[in-house]
């Protein structure tokens, strides 16, 4: 959808524009076109997409976790920050996190390091940090939750101990 043309109504849900034809695709539909208007650089449209699927059924995270990716790669970490703390909150109501556990926390790991990034960012340490500290809490820090710290480091201008994280991030590798 360009920014010259509005999006058509979509008559069983008003809220949802219709992209492309759009508005008859379940849950999982949505996603993947979300995925492909991303691909194609169709952010805005991407963005409007995700919502769609969050708005169906029960909650999926990764829904939100699409979205906040591309708000990411639009520039826009804060509400992306927001968006991952959404799906952290409603993570322990997905049907997969109360199946297996082991994925559970391994997704609810990954959340807090994506959230970190957005922070990292905004240069918001503090926030970094914490969000890294109970992703480690879940799981023992992994390259991705050490690579962030290291910037996070790095950004304060303490490079021996980013450095220090480099070197433990590349041994977990």
């Amino acid at each position: 959808m360009s920014e010259d043309t509005a999006p058509e109504i979509n008559e069983t849900d008003p809220g949802r524009p219709d992209v492309n034809g759009t508005n008859n695709l379940n849950e999982t539909d949505l996603i993947a076109e979300a995925e492909r208007l991303a691909a194609s650089g169709k952010f805005d449209d991407a963005v409007s997409m995700y919502d769609s699927a969050l708005r169906e059924g029960p909650y999926n995270p990764i829904a939100a976790v699409g979205k906040a990716s591309v708000l990411k790669a639009m520039g826009r970490y804060a509400e992306c920050a927001a968006e991952l703390g959404k799906a952290l909150t409603g993570l322990p109501e997905w049907e997969v996190a109360k199946e297996d556990m082991e994925r559970f926390s391994a997704f609810s790991s990954m959340l807090h390091v994506l959230r970190a990034e957005a922070y990292l960012y905004l240069e918001d340490r503090k926030n970094v940090f914490a969000e890294l500290d109970e992703a480690d809490k879940i799981r023992d820090a992994d390259a991705a939750s050490l690579l962030v710290r290291a910037n996070a480091f790095a950004q304060a201008g303490d490079f021996d101990e980013a450095g220090d994280l480099l070197y433990r991030a590349e041994e977990w590798c």
